[in-house]
């Protein structure tokens, strides 16, 4: 706006495009059912992704900090992303989550992890508008991100998912 002198009604914000194949349409129990069981997952548990390559600025170190409270030890974590994992699975074990936390390095099938997954966390430090929250939310995927994320603006609190001010916000993560 002040950069090209342009009024500000003139202007609109256009977030990322996402085109994400959708995973044989009308088989999302089964494909969810599928991925479970070669995952090792029960059906019945809670089970979070997290997508993203650069796990520190994603606030991977975040997730599981969470995974450790009280309100987060019910839920397992698929971690799908390249990137060096030695640092993450090292935190995972220090926090005594490693159990509970699957390192899946860089996949083409991300849409069914997203459909084997009950919500999907970035609890990022800085995106200007993640992908990662775009395509679970168009999966239909609960969400969980932070202020800091250009994509929260996409959330719907409490419908499509939570928006938290801050990655520190541990406790609420984990909520």
């Amino acid at each position: 706006e002040h950069m090209y002198g342009l009024p500000a009604q003139s202007l609109r914000r256009v977030f990322n495009g996402v085109r994400v194949r959708e995973p044989l349409a009308g088989w999302r129990r089964q494909i969810r059912s599928e991925y479970r069981r070669r995952l090792g997952i029960a059906d019945e548990a809670r089970v979070a992704i997290f997508v993203g390559h650069n796990f520190r600025r994603k606030g991977l170190a975040r997730v599981l900090d969470a995974m450790a409270l009280p309100e987060g030890r019910g839920w397992q974590l698929l971690v799908v992303g390249r990137g060096a994992i030695g640092y993450y699975q090292r935190y995972a074990l220090q926090q005594r989550v490693s159990e509970r936390v699957q390192f899946l390095g860089g996949r083409t099938d991300v849409a069914e992890l997203y459909w084997a997954s009950d919500a999907c966390l970035l609890p990022t430090y800085n995106d200007p508008c993640s992908r990662t929250v775009l395509e679970a939310l168009s999966l239909g995927v609960t969400c969980v991100t932070t202020a800091y994320d250009g994509s929260s603006e996409c959330i719907r609190d409490d419908e499509t998912g939570f928006v938290v001010e801050s990655p520190e916000q541990v406790n609420m993560i984990a909520r």
